[in-house]
């Protein structure tokens, strides 16, 4: 497959979702969540099973950005921009007459924006400073174009992630497009495997330890990685018993004869030449 060869039209295909992803973010902006925006809260519980897509339905008549979502087969949970106390009323007059509401059992609150204006245009700037120190880098350790083109390369993704955004959220008034806590960090769901490696068991292997790590009783020894202290203790003392036994071994046989002693003690040589003899 020819890539570079057909490098032109990737580049249109790049720029067909670029210009029009920074239209819509010069001119519409963005759908900002709740954690960016605030707004208000209903907490709603109805007296018979309701889906949270009739709701959202019904919310989207009233053009305030409305996500429904699904709480329990009686209830939903609506998030909307902030509201002035006529359009809060009008909803909640209206939510009341067209679904069987539990007024007992429903709430509404104003929420606050979690992530405060100055994050935003603090991690801002720190991208700023980290794409001058980019420049820097690259400029003095390869070459002024190199980076130019990885800025360019950043630049490039972050557009047509945030374009599509823009469109999806303002242009199309979809909650995929809404920009929330999801969009900056993600944690995990109750719906998500758990870790396996937090849960097998450790396995036992004969393995040297690194330098500085050696512990025998409580106490740390700094050297060389050696196998076990202990096991290499009683080899040491089995060894000095050995050859201690050979040596009164030696001492009796010369006592004895000490021709016999010197044959015993002298290595046994054995020629290939005299073998063959």
């Amino acid at each position: 497959m020819d890539i570079v060869g057909r490098r032109n039209w990737y580049f249109l295909l790049s720029l067909a979702i670029i210009l029009p992803g920074i239209i819509s973010m010069a001119f519409f902006g963005f759908r900002l969540g709740i954690d960016f925006a605030g707004g208000d809260q209903y907490n709603l519980a109805f007296s018979q099973p309701v889906q949270a897509t009739v709701v959202q339905k019904e919310m989207d008549t009233f053009n305030v950005e409305a996500t429904v979502q699904q709480a329990g087969a009686n209830g939903v949970l609506i998030t909307t921009k902030p509201l002035s106390s006529a359009q809060e009323t009008t909803i909640r007059a209206d939510l009341a007459e067209k679904f069987p509401l539990d007024p007992s059992r429903s709430s509404y609150a104003q929420v606050g924006p979690t992530i405060a204006r100055e994050l935003v245009v603090g991690a801002g700037g720190l991208i700023a400073i980290a794409s001058i120190l980019i420049v820097i880098y690259l400029s003095i350790r390869f070459n002024y174009k190199f980076a130019i083109c990885a800025i360019l390369a950043l630049l490039h993704d972050v557009f047509i992630l945030t374009g599509i955004y823009s469109i999806l959220g303002k242009v199309f008034n979809l909650p995929l497009g809404e920009i929330n806590t999801l969009f900056v960090t993600r944690k995990p769901t109750a719906g998500e495997p758990p870790d396996l490696r937090a849960e097998r068991q450790p396995e036992h292997h004969p393995v040297d330890r690194p330098v500085g790590e050696h512990v025998d009783d409580g106490r740390v020894r700094a050297g060389r990685a050696v196998p076990d202290l202990a096991a290499e203790h009683q080899g040491l003392h089995a060894g000095a018993a050995d050859r201690h036994h050979q040596r009164n071994l030696l001492v009796d046989l010369q006592r004895e004869s000490p021709a016999r002693g010197l044959e015993a003690a002298r290595p046994t040589v054995r020629s290939p030449i005299l073998r063959a003899k």
